[in-house]
């Protein structure tokens, strides 16, 4: 008994620790700066017991739904059934005991038989809450660890004498801790595997009432779809190196050449802002539109450079609309260069809610701030 608790008293302050990690700002260089948005997911397994009796693996299984909270920690609700099932002696009436005379009111007496197992079964209706905690990024893996609490509703479907007064439909609270990974196949669909130990707080799940609180073990896989866990942040682009200089060529007298007409320098072009909705670094059909005219004026004048400047309103952290603002002048550039446009010829630069062209005080001027705006040079 005390070795349980011990066990379910460990489990618990490894919890609370490592939530007191994710809650830590020395931890913030790994992962990405922004809470995740919502995602949800149906996961399947086996349930194992962990009781005084005899286990075997059954199924269990339900539907999660998660919201990012802050960078790396997310709140997870879940809903689920399981069926735990565990073997023990068979119980039988005992035969040695005397017959009671017709009209008696006796208690029968029951015992174990040694020679026969008998299999018992619990269906579960599960309730969680959990904090899913993702330490690192990785560009497809999100390895996470998590703790909660949990509600199970439950119902021994196998009597049997040993219950007693126990009606064998009851519920309890238990706490949910494990560990998982999630592999990301796809921008919204990703395939979790995770293996969970759940500490329970009633001891009559397994058909038992001795041997301390039952607890039971969980592997499963999921399929989740939404905002997939923390992302690597996005690395910036290097330029190619520069060509070595040719060999100096042999120096000879040079004929006496007429002088050149005067270069007459053709103005740059100006090129139309693009916009973005809020909050987003998604291009719209504008502002394709846009780019797309921008790609054939770069490719018919080789000479000409483009400097891409990224904007935000100030809606939110500055720190967070700097970043917003790169990773628009980002999408730019990448849109660019897929249309053929040489990637060394194109740079960019962030200013976050620098350098707003309208007030930011209304919805209309802060449309117009969310903006990358392209300045040609030679």
């Amino acid at each position: 008994m005390m070795a349980r608790v011990n066990k379910a008293l460990g489990c618990v302050a490894a919890c609370l620790g490592l939530v007191t990690l994710a809650l830590t700002p020395a931890y913030a260089q790994y992962g990405n700066e922004e809470a995740v948005g919502l995602s949800a997911g149906i996961r399947g397994g086996l349930l194992i017991p962990d009781t005084a009796l005899s286990g075997k693996p059954n199924i269990q299984g339900g539907l999660f739904f998660r919201y990012g909270l802050m960078p790396k920690l997310q709140a997870e609700l879940g809903l689920g059934y399981g069926r735990l099932t565990t073997e023990d002696n068979a119980i039988i009436l005992d035969s040695t005991q005397p017959a009671p005379a017709p009209g008696d009111d006796v208690n029968l007496q029951y015992r174990r038989d040694p020679n026969r197992l008998v299999e018992y079964g619990t269906d579960m209706a599960l309730i969680d809450f959990r904090l899913v905690y993702s330490p690192f990024a990785y560009e497809t893996w999100n390895p996470y660890i998590y703790g909660g609490i949990g509600w199970d509703r439950f119902d021994v479907a196998d009597e049997t004498p040993r219950r007693g007064s126990f009606s064998g439909i009851g519920s309890t609270a238990y706490i949910p801790l494990g560990v998982g990974t999630q592999k990301k196949l796809s921008d919204s669909w990703g395939l979790e595997l995770g293996l969970g130990y759940n500490i329970g707080f009633h001891e009559q799940l397994d058909e038992d009432p001795v041997g301390g609180n039952d607890n039971f073990w969980t592997l499963s896989i999921a399929l989740v779809t939404g905002s997939l866990g923390v992302k690597p942040p996005m690395q910036e682009r290097v330029a190619p190196p520069m060509p070595p200089k040719p060999k100096p060529r042999p120096i000879t007298k040079p004929r006496p050449m007429p002088e050149p007409e005067p270069e007459v320098e053709m103005p740059l072009p100006e090129f139309d802002r693009v916009f973005f909705s809020l909050n987003t670094t998604d291009l719209s059909s504008d502002a394709k539109d846009v780019l797309e005219q921008v790609s054939i004026a770069l490719q018919q004048d080789l000479s000409l450079l483009l400097s891409i400047h990224g904007h935000a309103d100030d809606l939110g952290p500055g720190a967070y609309n700097l970043k917003l603002s790169q990773r628009r002048a980002q999408m730019v550039k990448d849109y660019l260069t897929s249309n053929g446009v040489s990637a060394w010829r194109l740079g960019i630069r962030a200013f976050g809610e620098a350098h707003p062209i309208a007030s930011n005080d209304t919805e209309d001027g802060r449309a117009q701030n969310r903006r990358v705006e392209l300045k040609p040079m030679r």
